[in-house]
């Protein structure tokens, strides 16, 4: 049902997640996967079966959390909407117990990435090398897997999702300098940026097997699109923008798991945006 679910076969994902549901009414991990696909695969009648699941105390907390997720989204079908936040609300309280967000650490990173690349004297660009790959820039569910889509239905573009190629990239040259980002970057020389290009675009390697281009939308490009112009002179990035106020709803509305913690509070979404 997943694999159905990611590869856009919604009408096939509902039915394999309501096969499980007939087998096992109480599997939240089904529950969480029908409420994500369109609104249209949940039923007037699916809230009241959500809630039964959860009035049971045997439920424990990563299958409450995503029940809570799950009845947010049917009283959202309902068009009940302060029932809706208010499941929202208790879901993400799981997400801010498990990945607690820093925000002091996370702007004391952003601004020393800005005054390590301000300090550098950042080279014209000339050539193309690099020009295989596409940078999409953005914050999370602001849009970048629809332009992706639309990029990569250009016969020379392939869609490479969320890969982690850049941010490996970046670590391997951390440990080797024994410096954690962006410590090292006022150490390094031209040879030394077209040498983590290179390696970039061999780890990226297998995006490139039927298609000369590749999009790569990892939701941390923004903090490294500095390296990413240096390594790779001829690439292009592409910043994707949303109204933040839609992107934090957006974000709130969604489970990220063991990430992303500032997405389960709205007070942090909206630090993070600005």
């Amino acid at each position: 049902a997943r694999i159905m679910a990611q590869t856009g076969r919604s009408d096939v994902a509902a039915d394999e997640f309501r096969h499980v549901l007939q087998r096992d009414p109480r599997n939240a991990d089904a529950w969480f996967g029908l409420s994500y696909l369109d609104d249209c695969y949940l039923k007037p009648i699916d809230g009241a079966s959500i809630a039964d699941v959860l009035s049971a105390r045997s439920v424990d907390d990563p299958a409450r959390e995503k029940l809570y997720f799950a009845l947010a989204k049917a009283f959202e079908v309902q068009q009940d909407y302060e029932r809706a936040f208010d499941y929202f609300r208790r879901a993400n309280e799981f997400g801010r117990r498990r990945a607690p967000w820093n925000p002091e650490r996370a702007h004391a990173r952003v601004e020393s990435i800005k005054r390590a690349f301000s300090e550098l004297t950042m080279p014209t660009v000339t050539g193309d090398y690099g020009s295989e790959a596409i940078f999409i820039v953005s914050l999370p569910r602001s849009g970048s897997t629809l332009l992706e889509q639309i990029l990569a239905s250009h016969p020379d573009v392939e869609g490479a999702n969320e890969i982690q190629s850049l941010a490996l990239t970046i670590e391997a040259e951390s440990r080797s300098r024994g410096l954690p980002f962006p410590g090292w970057v006022s150490e390094e020389g031209p040879q030394d940026w077209n040498r983590l290009g290179q390696e970039y675009l061999s780890r990226a390697e297998h995006w490139r097997h039927g298609k000369p281009r590749f999009t790569d939308k990892n939701l941390e490009n923004w903090l490294i699109a500095g390296a990413a112009l240096l390594m790779l002179p001829g690439t292009r990035v592409i910043l994707l923008q949303r109204d933040f106020v839609e992107t934090c709803l957006a974000c709130y509305r969604q489970s990220f798991g063991n990430s992303r913690g500032f997405t389960c509070d709205l007070e942090a979404m909206a630090d993070y945006c600005s």
